[in-house]
């Protein structure tokens, strides 16, 4: 009985420790395959990265991108075009802090100030004129 026991218990150790060894090579496995599958998104995001970046390179050597930074950038026209520029109005006008006074009136703080001290300077101006052809 003794050498049954002896013998069963040294197979019980040989399949034990193939047990563990399948188990860790099974485990190795299933780790380098999740790698392996975060390694392709990483590269299917790359790809699409690079594809994104040239098509980005191509237009911008395009003639449109030049004519579109020429026009913005550098306020350039093409020969027999009109420009209509438009005022630039800062924040504290649109609020009406810096409305002017005319005529004894103040103009009411608000979004219609700048406007308000506009026509009130160019009356002024027209005044000017006026009195330069009276005298």
């Amino acid at each position: 009985m003794d050498a049954k026991f002896t013998r069963s218990l040294g197979i019980s150790a040989v399949l034990l420790v193939l047990s563990a060894s399948f188990i860790t090579g099974t485990l190795k496995v299933a780790q380098k395959s999740s790698r392996l599958i975060e390694a392709k998104r990483e590269l299917a995001a790359l790809q699409q990265e690079r594809a994104r970046l040239e098509q980005e390179v191509q237009y911008r050597q395009s003639a449109e991108f030049v004519e579109k930074e020429a026009r913005n950038k550098l306020n350039m026209v093409k020969p027999g075009e009109k420009v209509l520029l438009k005022p630039k109005i800062s924040g504290d006008d649109l609020l009406g802090a810096q409305a002017t006074q005319a005529d004894g009136l103040e103009a009411k703080p608000g979004f219609f100030a700048p406007v308000t001290a506009r026509i009130n300077s160019w009356f002024d101006k027209i005044r000017d004129l006026l009195l330069l052809f009276q005298s």
